[in-house]
């Protein structure tokens, strides 16, 4: 330590300071009363200037970011003309004593080779920590300008000690204060998100009763065309309308059927391969790709694994995937479908060579409330969260011979059928 440098309360005078004491007390109890309150710091900073004979008082906050220290509070500095130069000073001060978590006590700043561009006029400076534990919060700077004030004795710096003390109290029960204030507006907000599910909930166990007794009338409605068409004649033309009324009642069931399966997690998973669903899908829409002179390049991988799959589900899937790549190629143009193992997955291919973004597409197949015709319906956007529940995920490429390509990644394990077959039983 330089001559220049002494321990704080090292010096042995002292003078009376009976006064300050009480008038200590004071602020002891306003910042106890209001120690929430933001003027903390300032009054503190207000009490070394008014008390102690400080010429300038700072209190610096420890800012989250690295741009350094925030002034919470100051004395002093309003009638400085060079309050830009002391601010600056002071913050250099304060990241000194932050990084050595010690006080610090300069008898001639100016000459002290730590500091340079020191004011001219200072006498003294202290630097004191605002502990909490053992985090640094800030650091209270106090500047003298006369040699009187710093030779007051002990009594004084354990009036700054005590100072630095409540400052740090302050600004952590501040600091508290603003956590508290955030963690109730979390809260408030998960209070309100909580409403809002059990409102959700409740629309959503109306709709599954309601979507019961839609289905009811539905079975009704099919039962009694089952009934009509009976009594007609196999070439009577009426049959077709009948038919037509059956499928629509039969397919309005379906929707309704997984709608109550989303809800209540009862979706019936069977070991089934992809390929068979893809040829099924393929003789689906085979007139759509004739009447749009589209070539058909199918590429079904061989030895795929069986899979627990929801047939239903994954028909739908792959018939909007095909669909809008159908509607994707241009007239004459080429459409490849592609199953094939890569590592733990299996990926289905479906590429056009037309000229629509793979991206437009996606809004289509993942619209819940689509039509058919835009390529997504209410149990597609249904199959979707099934699908994820699943790991199953949809990808969306480009290339120069295939602008349109969507690619469906299955993951093999937690889809896989493990059931043994008769031989695998026999084995040891």
């Amino acid at each position: 330590m330089s001559s220049e440098e002494r321990s704080l309360g090292a010096g042995k005078e002292s003078v009376n300071t009976g006064a300050l004491w009480s008038e200590l007390a004071l602020c002891i109890g306003f910042v106890a009363a209001d120690a929430w309150a933001t003027e903390s710091p300032s009054r503190l900073a207000g009490f070394a200037v008014g008390h102690l004979g400080a010429a300038r008082s700072i209190v610096f906050g420890r800012k989250q970011d690295p741009a350094g220290f925030t002034v919470l509070g100051a004395a002093g500095l309003d009638a400085a003309p060079d309050r830009a130069q002391l601010l600056e000073y002071g913050r250099r001060l304060a990241s000194w004593v932050e990084k050595t978590r010690e006080p610090l006590v300069l008898t001639q700043p100016a000459s002290d080779p730590r500091f340079e561009s020191s004011p001219s006029d200072l006498a003294a400076a202290f630097a004191l920590p605002l502990k909490c534990g053992t985090d640094v919060l800030g650091v209270f700077v106090v500047l003298d300008e006369t040699a009187a004030s710093k030779d007051q004795g002990t009594e004084r710096e354990t009036l700054l000690l005590c100072l630095a003390h409540l400052a740090a109290l302050s600004v952590d029960r501040a600091r508290a204060r603003a956590h508290w204030r955030d963690l109730a507006q979390d809260l408030d907000q998960s209070e309100r998100r909580l409403m809002g599910i059990e409102r959700l909930a409740a629309a959503g166990e109306m709709s599954i009763e309601v979507g019961r007794e839609i289905k009811e009338s539905l079975q009704g409605i099919g039962s009694l065309a089952d009934q009509i068409l009976r009594t007609f004649d196999a070439d009577d033309p009426r049959r077709s309308v009948l038919e037509r009324m059956m499928d629509e009642t039969a397919r309005l069931g379906r929707a309704i059927s997984s709608t109550g399966e989303l809800a209540t997690g009862g979706v019936a998973l069977e070991p089934d391969t992809l390929n068979r669903i893809m040829s099924e899908t393929l003789a689906l829409v085979r007139e759509e790709i004739v009447s749009g002179r589209v070539q058909l390049t199918q590429r079904l991988g061989a030895s795929l694994p069986l899979l627990l799959l929801d047939a239903d589900i994954m028909r739908r899937v792959f018939l909007n995937l095909v669909r809008a790549g159908v509607r994707s190629a241009s007239t004459g143009g080429r459409l490849k479908v592609e199953t094939k193992r890569r590592g733990d997955v299996i990926e289905v291919l479906v590429a056009a060579d037309g000229e629509q973004r793979p991206g437009q597409a996606l809004d289509a197949l993942w619209s819940t409330f689509g039509s058919e015709d835009d390529g997504g319906d209410l149990r597609y956007g249904l199959s979707r969260h099934l699908l994820l529940d699943r790991g199953i995920s949809l990808q969306a490429g480009t290339s120069r011979d295939w602008p349109f390509c969507l690619t469906l990644v299955v993951p093999i394990a937690g889809n896989q059928d493990r059931r043994r077959s008769k031989g695998d039983r026999r084995r040891p």
